[in-house]
């Protein structure tokens, strides 16, 4: 399930030509968030997806829209869920501390 997830988020990633980092900072906020958090697999490509989102506003200079993520996601998420469930800690020498999912998970 996880190597899905990191093949979709690369797919995306090349499809709307993100700067070459976003792909490494989201699948660095994955692996740490599920490293503290146990999740069900039913909310991995929430999660993805809101790293994905995060990742994009840190590294393009144009980042992806929610609205485009939730499409990738066949509408599997909505965009409440996507604009709702971020939460950021910032910590110097690192891009995040934690990232906190609120209300769905």
């Amino acid at each position: 399930m996880f190597k899905i997830r990191k093949f979709y988020s690369f797919q995306v990633c090349e499809e709307q030509k993100c700067e070459e980092e976003v792909f490494p900072v989201s699948m660095n906020l994955l692996d740490r968030f599920l490293f503290k958090v146990p999740m069900d697999k039913s909310q991995l490509q929430l999660l993805g997806t809101v790293c994905m989102f995060i990742a994009s506003k840190l590294k393009e200079t144009i980042p992806l829209t929610a609205e485009k993520l939730v499409i990738y996601t066949d509408n599997s998420i909505t965009l409440e869920q996507l604009l709702v469930i971020v939460f950021l800690k910032f910590q110097e020498g690192c891009f995040f501390q934690d990232i906190v999912l609120v209300g769905y998970i």
